[in-house]
């Protein structure tokens, strides 16, 4: 099943492998374990399980079933909105020691040590 959409068409398995936001929460006390996750452009397209893999897991299926549900009515799914790239460009002395331990978050995180920092900035 395909969509047109802006003069292109869309195939499931191309809609699967686009850029979607997936965040996956923690939602259990201490011991507990529950999360949640959800993907942001598709409202409604989220599910909670007892582990990160699990709910990653799940979500994938659940991503499917909705995209199969907008083809099915011939609506195309929402597309991931692409990140405006800034030229902003800020430098910043440090010691060599917080520079390890950045990239040693980041590299646990799997994220660059730009996009570290700018979270850490955003959640303060």
């Amino acid at each position: 099943m395909t969509v047109k959409k802006n003069a292109e068409i869309y195939t499931l398995e191309e809609y699967m492998a686009m850029p979607y936001k997936v965040i996956i929460t923690s939602t259990g006390e201490t011991g507990d374990n529950a999360f949640f996750a959800e993907i942001l452009e598709l409202d409604g397209c989220c599910v909670d399980g007892a582990t990160p893999n699990e709910v990653y897991d799940a979500l994938v299926e659940e991503m499917a079933i909705h995209i199969q549900l907008y083809l099915k009515n011939d609506i195309p799914p929402p597309i991931p909105k692409s990140v405006k790239r800034s030229n902003a460009k800020v430098l910043v002395r440090m010691p060599s020691t917080l520079q390890q331990e950045l990239a040693a978050r980041a590299q646990l995180e799997e994220i660059s040590i730009n996009q570290l920092i700018v979270n850490k900035l955003s959640s303060a």
